[in-house]
């Protein structure tokens, strides 16, 4: 009885185990910060052409509302612009160019490279939320509504759309994803970890 108990055992874990399904994905952070001008067309062409289909990038909210694709908070590290940005319209960030001489990108341009290639599999926008001031309750419903109907514009069909109250995730072009429910959410967790994941 022992060996039969002992037999069964082994074989459901056996079968836990395989049926467990493992993936290493490889992605290309802020287009590939470290070998490119992080977060721009180029970065992004680069790594898509080293064979990258995975991408991490940061969006932040300017004055006047617009999405753009920028890490920092203050223009000063990667352009030959000082400002914060969230304090500055769009017309003031599109004048700045990067260290490497590349426009700022906003939202717009990389949802329409994205949509140009036709095999990215997956894309993680993380949304900044400093300084935590220039963000209240109001703005990061403002923000996370704007990111989640850029992104659903490319939506494929069949995405399914699984809900979630901290993180602000997105599916555009595969199967998955969800919405940042900022008005639903606690806003202090969500200003630790506003994070929108698409295309997995």
């Amino acid at each position: 009885m022992k060996k039969i108990v002992f037999t069964l055992i082994w074989a459901l874990m056996a079968v836990s185990v395989f049926a467990q399904e493992q993936q290493v994905r490889f992605f290309s952070h802020r287009g590939g910060r470290m070998e490119f001008d992080e977060n721009t067309i180029p970065a992004f062409e680069s790594s898509y052409k080293a064979g990258y289909r995975g991408y991490e990038t940061d969006i932040r909210m300017t004055a006047d509302g617009k999405l753009v694709i920028l890490h920092d908070s203050n223009l000063k590290r990667t352009t030959d612009t000082e400002g914060v940005v969230e304090e500055m319209t769009e017309a003031q960030i599109r004048k700045a160019r990067t260290n490497k001489g590349n426009k700022v990108m906003f939202l717009d341009e990389l949802m329409d490279w994205l949509d140009s290639k036709g095999d990215v599999t997956y894309v993680e926008f993380e949304l900044k939320t400093s300084p935590v001031g220039l963000y209240p309750e109001e703005r990061l419903r403002e923000y996370c509504d704007k990111l989640y109907e850029r992104v659903m514009r490319n939506k494929p069909a069949g995405a399914s759309l699984p809900g979630t109250t901290a993180d602000c995730v997105i599916s555009s072009r595969s199967t998955r994803g969800s919405r940042c429910f900022s008005s639903q959410g606690n806003p202090a967790m969500m200003r630790q970890s506003l994070c929108a994941k698409l295309w997995e």
